[in-house]
């Protein structure tokens, strides 16, 4: 019993000291009824998005955005989910939008271009594509991506005429075999 209370004290501490050092993003509702983004599980690294129920249309012509509950996209088709959030990344970090696995896998809906800069402070757009065989409905306020909120670093850039070698060389696809 006294071994158990001391590892949950470790473990209460541990998570204290580590929320101290997280940083803060700073969100601005920009629809009185979208809900903030959140972590559903301890332990969880990426945030989950919803949709606002603003929507962009017709990607591949000219753009036109509506305001609806629900939205079918049907195969093939990719349409803009806005978040309705404006979102303050601090500096020296980025966001990562990535796929919700279950709408990945049930329903063949991928995430696109995913990269929110720390000075990007527009309303958080998501890019969705059905690549499944059936429509799909997606409603506002429901769970549409991740995004991790993670630090980046940035490089100097530097022209050579010849690069260093590797064990792989400038081998591409298929280079460590099929099995």
């Amino acid at each position: 019993m006294i071994f158990k209370l001391f590892v949950y004290n470790i473990f209460i501490y541990t998570f204290k000291f580590a929320k101290s050092m997280q940083p803060t993003l700073n969100i601005k509702k920009l629809l009185p009824d979208v809900i903030l983004p959140a972590y559903t599980k301890l332990g969880d690294c990426a945030l989950d998005l919803r949709a606002s129920g603003q929507w962009v249309i017709d990607l591949d012509g000219e753009k036109k955005e509506t305001d609806a509950e629900s939205l079918i996209i049907k195969p093939g088709e990719r349409i803009g989910a806005k978040t309705g959030l404006a979102i303050e990344i601090p500096p020296g970090y980025w966001g990562s939008v990535r796929d919700r696995s279950g709408h990945a896998l049930k329903n063949g809906i991928h995430t696109m271009a995913g990269v929110f800069d720390e000075t990007y402070r527009g309303d958080w757009m998501v890019v969705l594509v059905n690549l499944g065989k059936k429509d799909y409905n997606i409603k506002k306020g429901e769970r549409i991506a991740q995004v991790i909120i993670a630090p980046y670093s940035r490089c100097d850039i530097q022209e050579v005429s010849e690069l260093s070698d590797s064990v792989r060389g400038e081998t591409g696809f298929g280079h460590s075999g099929k099995h």
